[in-house]
């Protein structure tokens, strides 16, 4: 029990020190790395509690829950409300899926198996990591999903919109002086409404550099969105950041998007790990303040690092 107890001690020390280290994510790569664990921290600290209070360590138990506090209120800071708009009588729903598709997947025939099946289900589909290959099995599709357009500058990191709603123009531009491009497509639904989806896939931060360029994006992202002349504007894809992160919260403030309620969050990678709550959520949909997430799921693993995730969003005409 001694040996437990030490441990449990370190291990508090420790859990300290890496928090101390994420609230500084502005500027050090590992910073945001340690807090894009977050919530995973925050159990960590729950069991500690409790081993410290049924072992009767009473100063250890007073520091443990006053830890835990502060965790939970810098997630709470983290995460930005987003106002519900009251929906109206020419509120307008749409489905979206949106999923990482994962460039080394060698069961592509899974993925347009799982889109045909349930493509009662999909009014868009936003892809992304979309390889040569993948791409003509998905012209397969084309009777259940008429429209679809695609960026064709990277190989590797290719996004594809498959749609049932009729896209108006499309386009494929670099994220600022990045390789990556994001792709912009209008469309324009049987009733009239016209909105604008952005699919983007930013690079994964694996080091410092990458996390710079990241950032870069991010805030070139931030610029495009705020912008471009259309009332109703959604930016979905991999962010390879989570919402605790400085940068996010940039993108956020600087675009006038808005990200789902924090109970609409999903976590998406990596889609090996058994439980949802080990996974961290960087696949993410942002909206303008017009549109509201009213839910938001994981889809079924379907051999690919992350998890697709099914979006219900409703349009309020002002």
């Amino acid at each position: 029990m001694l040996d437990l107890v030490m441990l449990c001690k370190i291990s508090l020390i420790l859990s300290i020190t890496v928090f101390a280290a994420s609230l500084a994510n502005k500027w050090i790569w590992t910073g945001e790395l340690l807090a894009s664990f977050s919530i995973q921290h925050v159990f960590t600290t729950l069991i500690l509690l409790a081993v410290f209070t049924l072992t009767y360590q009473f100063n250890w138990t007073i520091v443990c829950a006053f830890f835990l506090i502060t965790q939970v209120a810098y997630l709470h800071l983290a995460s930005t409300q987003s106002d519900v708009i009251p929906p109206t009588k020419t509120t307008e729903n749409i489905k979206i899926l949106q999923f990482n598709v994962w460039l080394r997947n060698q069961k592509s025939d899974e993925i347009v198996k799982y889109l045909s099946n349930n493509h009662e289900t999909f009014d868009l589909i936003v892809l992304q990591e979309v390889v040569p290959e993948l791409k003509a099995k998905l012209l397969t599709l084309k009777k259940l999903y008429p429209y679809n357009t695609s960026d064709n500058s990277n190989k590797k990191h290719g996004i594809t919109m498959l749609s049932k709603i009729p896209i108006a123009s499309s386009s494929s531009h670099p994220l600022g002086s990045s390789r990556r491009h994001y792709l912009v497509a209008n469309f324009k639904t049987k009733a009239g409404t016209s909105f604008a989806v952005f699919g983007i896939h930013t690079t994964s931060p694996k080091k410092r550099y990458r996390w710079q360029r990241r950032n870069n994006e991010m805030e070139f992202l931030a610029k495009v969105a705020r912008d471009f002349p259309r009332e109703n504007k959604i930016l979905i894809g991999d962010f390879n950041t989570t919402p605790y992160s400085y940068h996010f919260k940039k993108l956020l403030s600087k675009s006038g998007l808005k990200q789902p309620p924090p109970h609409f969050r999903v976590n998406t990678w990596p889609s090996f790990f058994p439980f949802s709550m080990l996974r961290i959520p960087i696949d993410h949909v942002l909206t303008s303040q017009n549109i509201n997430i009213t839910h938001r799921q994981t889809g079924p693993n379907l051999n690919s690092d992350h998890l697709p995730v099914i979006t219900h969003l409703e349009i309020c005409k002002r």
